[in-house]
């Protein structure tokens, strides 16, 4: 059965075509005391919004539990600066956030509370934008692809880069760490149709590519459990994506597989996905597969979307017992998450800025005590 999905690589190759790139400003020069002080013992969540492209409108809201509110675009009024053009993804190393922004050539690190600690600029040895696009953390490293088909090295403590390396394939993508190895996609997503098919294995010992991996056309998404990296191939747009489930170097399972997004819940074992045919924009469901068996049957969780949402965008599992799928509505206004359970009933959710993407937990402790 043939389903037809949105092709993101044209939108991603007409933005980068355009050269767009917004320069961060030195965060000590513009900064504002005193508005995070007012959240620093406020619990909640981070949502990561991409923005629009060539809009240089890319932010970091905050969703507070305790008042069930929201402040949009907090980044902007905690540093007086604005976040850059396109964010891409967002993870926590220690109490720290890292945010990967393609457009201004940058990798951005803020406290707890919001307040900018750095901005990382990753560019190449000519001073060109090397696009970062996600991030991965292991061992004192935060490890960044980037479009020009490089992964770059930061020191975590000195937030400096510290090295880089070429994957040896086509615009590199997600990324995850397993078994002391960096497992990269080289989606290729630039040279529509004509994708790159290899997931690069990098040994950080010698941070040394080992192998390169051929798996199907325009792998995009790369997640770790465990010793095990999963693998989400998403062929021409044409058919339905590939699930391909690696071990060291070597490729276990791959399976065909009705799978727009997914996350893996590191205490479970258990891969939270949903899918949406792009065709009618209409189905729309949220299942959890085994992640020791990707052959296995999934179980649905939930097979119609709430009735205000849109897009679904990107599912996260925020901690134990919740889970948010983003909403980019229409890719153009004000988006939305959704938390529901692990049992997939929908608890809450709000508004956010334009394209929210990645969802953080601001605190390490569990707020199920709060």
């Amino acid at each position: 059965m043939r389903k037809t999905i949105f092709n993101y690589s044209k939108l991603l190759s007409l933005f980068l075509l355009l050269g767009v790139m917004v320069a961060c400003e030195d965060p000590e020069e513009k900064k504002e005391k005193g508005f995070a002080d007012n959240y620093a013992n406020v619990n909640g969540f981070y949502v990561m919004c991409e923005g629009l492209m060539g809009q240089n409108n890319s932010s970091i809201d905050f969703y507070c539990i305790d008042s069930n509110s929201v402040v949009t675009d907090y980044f902007s009024k905690a540093n007086s600066l604005g976040l850059g053009e396109t964010a891409n993804d967002m993870i926590k190393v220690g109490e720290s956030f890292w945010t990967a922004i393609t457009g201004s050539a940058a990798v951005t690190v803020m406290n707890s509370n919001g307040e900018l600690e750095k901005i990382i600029t990753i560019t190449n040895d000519q001073g060109v934008n090397r696009q970062p696009r996600h991030l991965a953390y292991h061992s004192g490293y935060v490890y960044v692809s980037c479009f020009d088909g490089s992964v770059v090295k930061i020191s975590a403590s000195s937030k400096k880069v510290v090295a880089s390396l070429e994957t040896q394939g086509r615009n590199p993508e997600g990324l995850a760490v397993a078994n002391g190895k960096l497992y990269v996609a080289n989606s290729g997503g630039l040279s529509y149709p004509n994708y790159d098919n290899s997931v690069s294995v990098i040994n950080l010992a010698s941070f040394a590519v080992d192998t390169l991996l051929k798996v199907r056309i325009n792998p995009t998404s790369v997640k770790s459990y465990n010793d095990n990296i999963y693998v989400l191939s998403m062929g021409d747009y044409s058919t339905l994506p590939m699930l391909t489930h690696i071990r060291n170097n070597e490729i276990l399972d791959s399976v065909y597989i009705e799978m727009t997004d997914y996350e893996v819940d590191q205490s479970s074992g258990l891969i939270y996905f949903f899918y949406v045919d792009y065709a009618d924009n209409k189905s729309f469901n949220l299942s959890t597969l085994d992640a020791n068996n990707i052959k296995s049957s999934s179980t649905l969780l939930l097979k119609n979307r709430p009735e205000n949402m849109l897009m679904p965008y990107h599912v996260n599992v925020v901690e134990d017992g919740l889970i948010a799928v983003t909403d980019a509505k229409n890719y153009t206004t004000s988006g939305e998450v959704f938390f529901f359970s692990t049992q997939g009933e929908k608890l809450f959710s709000f508004k956010t800025s334009v394209n929210p993407n990645k969802v953080i937990k601001k605190r390490n402790e569990s707020l199920a005590n709060n």
